[in-house]
């Protein structure tokens, strides 16, 4: 169930994957073993390569991620660009009104920043996480996938 909530263990669903499929049926048909079984195999066989692409599509995801100074700045920017653009509109008025910033402004806006800083620091660390898991997840789901495929053709040899 879980797997196939993630979608890693979902049949195929598109054309191209139903006529690969049915080739794959043709193809394994051709060496004597019954449409059932090789329904099976080329339904595993197929199972596998989707959870082997999606564990190379995560490792090539994870490789780029870093968490830079660069990276929290522009999450940042994503994240409260509007809100920190007000303070330092606020800042700007106040030095071209009055000459001078308030400290308290100041202080204030720093303060502000700061916190920004650090929720965004939390919500990287919560995405990366989040990636870790679904990492060890895919890679459950790949084990999952190729003891199933291996099941199936071990079964050819009693058969």
């Amino acid at each position: 169930m879980n797997a196939r909530r993630h979608g890693l263990s979902s049949a195929p669903q598109t054309d191209t994957q139903v006529h690969l499929q049915g080739r794959l049926v043709q193809l394994i048909g051709q060496d004597g073993i019954d449409e059932v079984r090789a329904q099976e195999i080329a339904s595993r066989l197929l199972d596998y390569e989707r959870n082997l692409a999606h564990q190379r599509d995560l490792m090539v995801r994870s490789a780029g991620q870093t968490q830079s100074q660069a990276v929290v700045q522009e999450e940042l920017r994503r994240l409260f660009g509007r809100e920190l653009d007000l303070f330092a509109d606020e800042l700007d008025e106040q030095l071209a009104l009055r000459g001078q910033v308030k400290r308290s402004s100041a202080n204030m806006a720093q303060r502000v920043h700061q916190r920004l800083l650090a929720f965004t620091v939390k919500v990287i660390e919560r995405r990366e996480l989040d990636a870790a898991k679904a990492a060890t997840n895919s890679v459950r789901y790949l084990k999952r996938a190729s003891n199933q495929l291996i099941k199936s053709l071990k079964g050819l040899r009693t058969a």
